[in-house]
């Protein structure tokens, strides 16, 4: 059903955030035992489509340093990038060097009648017809203090979005695990684990309209969040 009379806005980082409060258990959160991970979940969410002011985590602060350290990096020899880094971290250079990195990508789509933009950006991208992936591939970094399989990843939203987006059908999380420093910057990373979770284009696209049907079915029986996604979220982008 259509509400708005202009695009709205769909990124990744949304619809897990809302798939997170439909899944979190009503029992007191790891922070405040007054507060159950249901209810937290749902205020993190009205803070997304309010765009409230927030704080970085450590967490997220930890992936962004990670990033930045490896980045400059790919550009170097294999064996010069492993002995600055480590060969534990190889596999980054053996499926990211030579890729285009922090690459914007956007798309449209049409579920029930409302027109949608997807927006996000890839950590490495190689475009059809590169010289190292023909076919073309994306890979998202990640970085985590416990490996917990592989179905923590392939649950997101975030693949399917992206291969609708760049048509790119193979997709790839890379998962560093490892142990936190005192700063984010000195995270040491133990294991590597790629997680394969590529898809065809019209089953990553069949999923994008179920989310994002989901998620509007929510939104009209939560009017002030309807309201905030359509006059906020998509406003402020």
């Amino acid at each position: 059903m259509k509400i708005a009379n202009k695009d709205l806005l769909v990124t990744s980082s949304l619809l897990d955030s809302f798939a997170w409060y439909k899944e979190a258990p009503n029992k007191p959160s790891r922070d405040n035992e007054a507060v159950t991970w249901k209810q937290k979940a749902l205020t993190d969410l009205r803070h997304t489509l309010t765009r409230a002011p927030y704080t970085s985590s450590f967490e997220a602060d930890r992936g962004t340093a990670f990033e930045s350290k490896i980045y400059p990096s790919l550009f170097l020899p294999r064996d010069a990038f492993v002995a600055k880094h480590g060969e534990t971290l190889g596999l980054f250079h053996d499926l990211c060097a030579g890729g285009r990195q922090q690459e914007t990508l956007k798309a449209k789509i049409n579920v029930d009648g409302q027109n949608y933009t997807l927006y996000g950006k890839s950590d490495v991208l190689y475009p059809i017809g590169s010289k190292q992936f023909p076919e073309g591939k994306i890979i998202d970094i990640k970085t985590t203090l416990e490996w917990k399989g592989h179905s923590k990843y392939t649950a997101r939203v975030q693949h399917p979005m992206y291969i609708v987006m760049s048509g790119i059908e193979t997709f790839v999380y890379l998962v560093a695990v490892g142990e936190d420093g005192k700063e984010p910057k000195d995270f040491t990373v133990t294991s590597v684990f790629p997680v394969e979770a590529s898809l065809d284009i019209d089953t990553a696209n069949a999923i994008m309209v179920e989310r994002i049907r989901g998620f509007m079915a929510f939104l009209a029986e939560n009017p002030e969040l309807q309201d905030a996604y359509c006059n906020v979220f998509t406003k402020s982008w």
